[in-house]
């Protein structure tokens, strides 16, 4: 299986430095750069927590306290603000992250990434705990596939105090190490895990008074059964439904998108499936894991989230249809800056960028 595009590397660094440079003077010659990190998604719960890891006390977020930590930790050591501190981390962990998409799944994969997750590169340049989160997470695989499974392991536990999702890689590791009868290493590595999680919740008791606040806060406030998990599809379409109905048709494009893209890596990645398979068990096991409880996640706004949920298996997917995607530099260019201008739309709005609004 090719792992190498025909991509040239110096295509890709001018590839992802536009993607991001892009939208960040779209928002800066306009001044509304730093206005929009300040209101992005979950910036302020995230520099909320990081001043109760400070300066102690209890919290109302739910979030976990991975991303929070490395900003408190920045602020005391550089005096930054928070925001600053969180566009460091994110624009850092995304490349990294893209440069272990490269290493992983070849030039090829990395652009298409880059191109068709106009997400990806919003969350990377105002911040969110998605590109630490992926950076830990395509850490772990490489580090998996030289063969350092305690690494990994430690590596995939760390990124699930980011994102708490990471625990199906920890997962992942250990079906595989069971499924090759090496139980020495897999005792090991299960010791590892449980050691980092114990230290997490004896840090947030420590810190909050309560270890298990990031789940009750979970299910107070994202699950509405006070379960993470429902029957297959049910909070999906009712979410797709939702939004249909608040009549903007332009927010079902990207959630679509997403869903149709997603879709079509699965019909099209048996042909790849037995090679995948032997060689990258552990991330396959993590994408299975990964869809199913994301089909299955009891959580209102899915179908809104979509494009930032499915982040973290996009490279594997674009991996298992590689065959199929774009190499040609003009052709590569012109999705690049379609892809640089959706994600601009979204933050400055369709007048702003191409001069005609969509909404009356």
């Amino acid at each position: 299986m090719k792992l190498r595009g025909a991509i040239k590397q110096s295509d890709l660094v001018a590839i992802t430095a536009f993607s991001l440079l892009f939208p960040i003077l779209e928002l800066t010659t306009r001044g509304l750069y730093w206005q929009r990190v300040e209101g992005w998604l979950d910036n302020g719960s995230y520099i909320e927590i990081a001043n109760v890891i400070r300066f102690g006390g209890p919290t109302a977020e739910q979030h976990f306290w991975g991303l929070p930590a490395v900003i408190a930790l920045l602020e005391r050591l550089f005096s930054v603000s928070g925001y600053a501190a969180i566009i460091a981390v994110s624009l850092a962990g995304s490349i990294v992250a893209t440069f272990l998409v490269y290493r992983l799944y070849g030039a090829a994969v990395t652009a298409a990434f880059i191109i068709l997750s106009p997400e990806w590169v919003r969350l990377s340049i105002l911040g969110g705990s998605e590109p630490l989160f992926m950076a830990l997470l395509l850490c772990a695989w490489l580090l998996f596939r030289r063969d350092q499974a305690l690494l990994a392991v430690t590596v995939a536990s760390l990124a699930s105090i980011v994102r708490p999702l990471g625990v199906i890689a920890v997962c992942a590791f250990g079906l595989v190490l069971l499924m090759r009868w090496e139980l020495r290493r897999l005792a090991i590595v299960i010791g590892c895990s449980a050691l980092i999680a114990l230290g997490y919740f004896a840090w947030v008791r420590h810190t909050s008074g309560d270890p298990f606040i990031n789940f009750k806060l979970y299910t107070s406030v994202d699950w509405p059964s006070g379960n993470p998990v429902s029957f297959p599809f049910v909070r999906l379409i009712t979410s797709f439904i939702r939004i249909s109905r608040d009549g903007y048709w332009t927010r079902l494009v990207q959630p679509l998108f997403c869903l149709m893209l997603v879709s079509l890596s699965i019909f099209f990645a048996p042909k790849h499936a037995f090679a995948v398979i032997r060689r990258f068990p552990a991330e396959l096991t993590f994408v299975i894991g990964y869809l199913c409880f994301i089909v299955c996640w009891n959580y209102n706004d899915l179908a809104r989230f979509l494009p930032r949920l499915t982040i973290p298996i996009y490279p594997f997917l674009l991996f298992s249809v590689q065959d199929r995607l774009p190499t040609n530099p003009y052709l590569l260019w012109l999705l690049v800056i379609i892809s640089a201008l959706i994600a601009s739309v979204d933050l400055v709005g369709f007048k702003a960028v191409l001069g005609f609004g969509l909404h009356n």
